[in-house]
């Protein structure tokens, strides 16, 4: 009905983004909500009965949500049981938890025996045209309760090891997806979010930069999740340009990323560790027109902004593709600025769009935005802690984290000072009073020069290190810095930079390491 208080929710992108951490800065809860409307176009006297709608929260922004038929081992909607009595379960892929299912009723132990009739109804068809139905959960996104295991062996109850919902996330936002479960309308393989009315999403993304300030500041990035093409590069006993595999007309998924309005001179980085960059930048060889990728370091590559860049995804594989995506606007953009940069990812043999994500970035100034970025880093540090050196996910978080602080310090902020907490406060490690070091705060960082950074008058600003998993910004318009930092990357030099302990931006030294 008109006036329903659905239609009077905010739909907002900015006041409706989730947050991650569990308390406002004054120590207020902070709970998160997702809600559905469905649409019931209703013949006369007949009711749909026992209608389900499942709300799944995946880790971060995803890049492929085609359905598949549920299966009690792997995929991302798996369910248990069909009709008025199934539950869904844990979205699994390469044995690790894609997506985590939300209810409006308290979770039980058992995943099977998960019970929540708030979000079962009928729809009664009452002689009208069409009737509504509103099904809604608590997206515990941000509560610090054991749940889960890493990497899940059944569906409970889990014993170990187990780790919050909140430290199973890789990014600061997620995908939200609202699955309607009617066994008399089924929702067909190979749909998605897009193609089928029985699916919903919630992909998009959102950061922010500052103006005015230095190159950190206006750095926007977010994780993504790539999932592994069932096609893609060809066979290991075949060159990727080679005339067999030409001729054989292997097509991968291949990534669409539409740049919208983003400024031409800005630099865009994705990095995917997990992935052969030379069978990337080969494949992409393989497409018409100008090449805009290039390896930009250790399993990455840079883009060319243009209209739509595409990337080449590899598989099979066993694992869904970590990533990060980063891009450094210019000087140039304005407060009240918003950009939004689309990323879609293609079948390769269907040439149809199986998911598609939206990144927005707004341009706002260091006050506003520094309190959120140090909230971030703090709850981000803390979801680090339960990420294993060997998992797909460390490298990525470590350059992602990495990246953070700079943004933190071009804001004016010290992210040396920032303590992983679950709730995002973070207090001055005790002891650390700015006159010492401070235990377990990194003071150095060593690596081979990335980039030179000048402003549009061409004046010297600053540099970025990269190492083998990450990347660090520095500032400084010291002109013996610029030739010391200019011949090192002329030379593929190896770098060791030190930062002053009692100054948020000062270089200390810089040590060339000869071999």
């Amino acid at each position: 009905p008109q006036g329903h208080p659905f239609d009077q929710l905010e739909t907002g992108q900015e006041a409706t983004r989730l947050a991650l951490y569990s308390e406002e800065a004054d120590g207020t809860p902070v709970y998160n909500y997702a809600m559905a409307r469905v649409r019931f176009r209703a013949p006369e006297d007949i009711d749909a009965v026992d209608v389900r709608v499942f709300f799944r929260q995946w880790t971060t922004g995803w890049s492929n949500l085609f359905y598949t038929a549920p299966s009690l081992s792997h995929g991302s909607y798996r369910r248990d049981g069909d009709g008025p009595g199934a539950t869904p379960l844990l979205g699994i892929n390469g044995g690790e938890i894609t997506n985590i299912p939300c209810f409006a009723e308290p979770r039980t132990t058992d995943m099977t025996t998960q019970t929540d009739s708030t979000n079962r109804r009928t729809l009664e068809g009452a002689n009208a045209t069409e009737v509504h139905g509103y099904f809604g959960c608590w997206l515990d996104i941000n509560q610090d309760v054991p749940r889960f295991p890493l990497e899940p062996q059944g569906d409970g109850p889990y014993g170990g090891d187990l780790l919050s919902i909140q430290e199973l996330m890789r990014g600061l936002h997620q995908c939200l997806v609202a699955e309607i479960h009617y066994t008399p309308d089924p929702i067909q393989t190979g749909a998605t979010p897009a193609s089928s009315d029985n699916l919903s999403q919630r992909n998009i993304l959102l950061d922010d930069v500052d103006n005015p300030g230095g190159f950190s500041a206006h750095l926007a990035h977010h994780t993504f999740e790539l999932k592994a093409s069932p096609r893609g590069f060809p066979p290991p006993q075949l060159s990727v340009n080679s005339t067999a595999a030409v001729s054989a007309r292997l097509h991968p998924d291949e990534l669409a990323i539409h740049w919208g309005g983003l400024p031409r001179e800005s630099i865009a980085t994705l990095y995917f560790p997990q992935i052969d960059v030379d069978g990337v930048l080969a494949f992409a060889a393989q497409r018409g027109g100008p090449k805009v990728l290039r390896r930009a370091g250790s399993g990455a590559v840079s883009f060319r902004i243009g209209d739509v860049s595409y990337v080449p995804l590899p598989g099979p594989l066993e694992k869904d593709i970590a990533s990060l995506l980063s891009v450094q606007l210019p000087p140039t953009v304005t407060k009240g600025q918003k950009f939004s940069v689309v990323v879609r990812q293609i079948d390769g043999r269907r040439r149809k769009v199986v998911g598609t994500t939206q990144f927005d970035i707004h341009v706002k100034t260091a006050p506003e935005i520094q309190p959120r970025f140090e909230r971030d880093l703090s709850v981000l540090r803390h979801i680090q802690l339960s990420i294993p050196e060997s998992n797909r996910w460390y490298p990525v978080f470590e350059r992602y984290l990495g990246e953070l602080a700079e943004r933190i310090r071009a804001v004016g902020g010290d992210p040396d000072a920032v303590v992983p907490s679950p709730t995002g406060h973070s207090p001055r490690r005790p002891g650390d009073d700015g006159d010492g070091d401070g235990e377990g705060i990194v003071r150095s960082f060593t690596g081979k020069v990335a980039e030179l950074h000048y402003d549009c008058f061409g004046a010297f600003e600053g540099f970025v290190l990269e190492d083998c998993s990450r990347r660090r910004a520095f500032e400084s318009c010291d002109r013996g810095v610029e030739a010391v930092v200019r011949q090192a990357c002329l030379d593929r030099a190896t770098l060791r930079v030190e930062i002053d302990h009692k100054s948020k931006r000062g270089i200390k030294g810089i040590i060339l390491i000869c071999c």
